[in-house]
């Protein structure tokens, strides 16, 4: 009878003992450098695991935690995960896809992978794969990836891209028919896979300049005169050359700028007395004939936008009115031309032609004006 308890409890002993050992020994297969070795991890991962183990079958263990590009494998459970290198930290990501082409999805930040192991293309990121705003660049990114296989090119450039979408074209690419080296890109192809890393640029500047005016004034049976004003304003501008004009980055920008022209005051004949302000809001595609980095950079622009004029005039011989003060919105164009000189400097002169500022003094009656605007501007890019 006791011998028998004795057995019971030895038997007890010996399961408990290995349901523990499989707790905290958990099979699988690690692969470093393409060598793949069979054995132990000491946990499972998940998206809070920052320590993991393995011990091979020969005794020998790993701190995988620590090392990058490792392959893990959980044979219970059938995952596959990896290790990356990511901000000067190894993470642990999923491995979406094998293959050819691996796709991984890390575990805490949620960034997405890819990398072709036949071409060695080495790990390329994928930015938020959901996005539809990130299809060009990730689209660019793919071609380079799938680059000797025509059947994933082709699908690839018709897709709207999604995690799903992606798994699928790495399926098509797993299963490429014929991989070729002797392989030719379309200009599509080409274009977004040149331009696929590169960043827009956006820099601003502020600046100090001098305009003159020229005016035309007509009021009926009372003025037809021809008046010039000058004055002097400031300027702030955001200047962006955007990823999608490709190779005419850092040459090509577009220019959002706000310009206040500060008050100029004119006697007309002696019979009417004007104070002008206005505040211009105008956009400027503009083309730079070197590179950015060039110290003397020329540069030509189209400009548009609004002009809102402020007036104050007043009739001096208070013949048909005696003051009017107001403001008007007016449309606005012309040309730009100017240079960068010593990198962050930039001097212009801008020409903006005829645009109208009549004024309603009575009813049914106005002072016509017509204006044209010429600036000289210095101002710091930065």
């Amino acid at each position: 009878m006791q011998n028998s308890v004795t057995k019971i409890l030895f038997s007890l002993f010996i399961i408990c003992s290995n349901l523990m050992y499989a707790q905290n020994h958990i099979s699988g297969t690690l692969t470093l450098n393409e060598k793949t070795y069979n054995g132990y991890f000491s946990n499972k991962i998940t998206n809070s695991t920052k320590a993991l183990q393995f011990t091979s079958s020969d005794g020998k263990t790993h701190d995988v935690s620590n090392t990058n590009n490792a392959i893990i494998y959980f044979s219970e459970e059938g995952k596959t995960y990896a290790t990356l290198g990511e901000n000067g930290m190894i993470v642990f990501a999923d491995v979406l896809t094998n293959g050819h082409v691996r796709f991984y999805k890390t575990l805490k930040e949620n960034n997405y992978y890819i990398e072709n192991t036949k071409s060695k293309t080495g790990k390329v990121e994928l930015m938020n794969v959901d996005n539809v705003n990130n299809n060009r660049v990730n689209r660019g990114r793919l071609l380079v990836i799938f680059k000797d296989c025509v059947e994933a090119r082709k699908k690839t450039n018709k897709s709207v891209l999604s995690k799903k979408r992606i798994i699928s074209l790495i399926k098509t690419y797993n299963e490429c028919s014929s991989y070729s080296d002797g392989y030719d890109l379309t200009s599509d192809e080409m274009s977004d896979q040149e331009y696929a890393f590169h960043k827009g640029i956006i820099n601003f500047d502020v600046g100090v300049g001098y305009y003159s005016e020229a005016n035309d004034i007509n009021f009926p049976t009372y003025i037809d005169a021809s008046d010039n004003t000058s004055g002097l304003s400031i300027y702030a501008s955001v200047n962006i050359s955007p990823r999608f004009v490709k190779s005419l980055i850092g040459r090509f920008y577009f220019d959002l700028s706000v310009q206040y022209n500060f008050n100029a005051s004119s006697e007309i004949e002696n019979k009417l007395d004007q104070d002008i302000s206005s505040l211009f809001l105008t956009i400027t595609p503009k083309f730079y004939f070197k590179d950015k980095d060039a110290s003397l950079n020329p540069y030509i622009g189209l400009a548009f936008g609004a002009a809102i004029i402020s007036y104050d005039v007043t009739d001096l011989n208070q013949s048909f009115f005696t003051q009017r003060t107001g403001s008007n919105t007016r449309f606005i164009y012309g040309l730009e031309v100017g240079t960068t000189f010593m990198k962050n400097f930039e001097g212009s002169l801008v020409y903006l032609p005829d645009f109208q500022n009549d004024i309603v003094v009575l009813e049914q009656t106005e002072i016509k004006s017509k204006k044209s605007h010429l600036s000289l501007k210095l101002g710091y890019k930065f």
